[in-house]
Parts: structure tokens; C-alpha cells; sequence
């Protein structure tokens, strides 16, 4: 379930503006990337982003750890361009711990049965199977997801 947010976004010429208030943010982070263009800083219950269309993907997050229970998922990730310290709650099956740049993801019902070279196979997976999609949902499914999450932007 989507927890509690109001968000705001503005249009200044070729840069868009957003700020997202939230009771659910309980941390201080700064957020960038190249694709597109962006930078997000979050204080205690408020996220202000700024993007800007173009540029492309850096690589620059690693996921260190990810071990499935049932549908339970908990990952390390290392994120040299996303720090910060606290916890952000997206959702009540998705929230996150960060230390610096390590962030602890905790997701309950999202992508436990993929393993892929979009998330890697998990290190550790007990009661739980990997989903074989049709040979036709294969590039298709992986790059709706990455669609997905490319548009939500800067999210915890």
C-alpha cells in the first residue's frame, strides 16, 4: 500500500522541478544520476528534485547482497551516487535503510522471483523459486521494469 505523500511539480524551460512531502521520509540523502539529468535532496519529511532531459546511465550502483525468503527480499546495495543516513518508507512492502552509500532495501512481493542481469540472482533464496517467463516476455518484461523505475525518479 502507497503511503501518505502530496507532490508538486514545476516547469521552468527545459528543467523540471518537484518536491514530494511525505510523513514517510525520516532521513537526510542527496541523489544524482545521468539519465536523465537529475539531482535530489531529502531533508526529514520533504524531497525537492531537479531534472533536466538528456545525458545517460551511470553505473554506479552495485548490489552487494541479496537474500529471498518466501517473497521477502532484502538487498545490499552500494550507491556511490545516492548518500545519505536514515529511513525512507515508499510503501508498507517497500522501504529502505541508508548509511552513507550503502542502502539496505526491504521488499516484500516485488521482483523476488527475477533473477536477471537487471537484478542479479540472489546470493541466498529459500522458499522461493525464480519466475521463467515465455520466451516472448523476456526483453520485453525487463524493459518495462526499467521504464518503470526510470520514471519514478529519485525514490528511496
Amino acid at each position: 500500500m502507497r503511503l501518505p505523500e502530496k507532490c508538486f511539480e514545476w516547469q521552468a524551460g527545459a528543467l523540471k522541478f518537484g518536491m514530494t512531502l511525505s510523513p514517510c521520509i525520516w532521513a537526510v540523502m542527496i541523489w544524482w544520476d545521468g539519465n536523465p539529468y537529475s539531482l535530489a535532496v531529502a531533508l526529514p519529511f520533504v524531497r525537492i528534485w531537479c531534472e533536466h532531459d538528456g545525458g545517460r546511465y551511470w553505473p554506479w550502483e552495485w548490489t552487494i547482497l541479496r537474500v529471498i525468503i518466501g517473497k521477502q527480499e532484502f538487498r545490499v546495495d552500494l550507491a556511490l551516487n545516492y548518500w545519505g543516513i536514515g529511513v525512507d518508507l515508499v510503501e508498507t512492502d517497500d522501504w529502505s535503510i541508508h548509511l552513507g552509500p550503502l542502502d539496505i532495501e526491504c521488499e516484500y512481493n516485488k521482483f523476488y522471483d527475477v533473477d536477471d542481469d537487471w537484478i542479479r540472482p540472489a546470493d541466498l533464496r529459500l522458499f522461493s523459486k525464480v519466475r521463467t517467463p515465455c520466451e516472448r516476455q523476456r526483453g520485453s518484461e525487463s524493459q518495462e521494469m526499467r521504464r518503470d523505475l526510470s520514471d519514478a525518479g529519485p525514490a528511496g
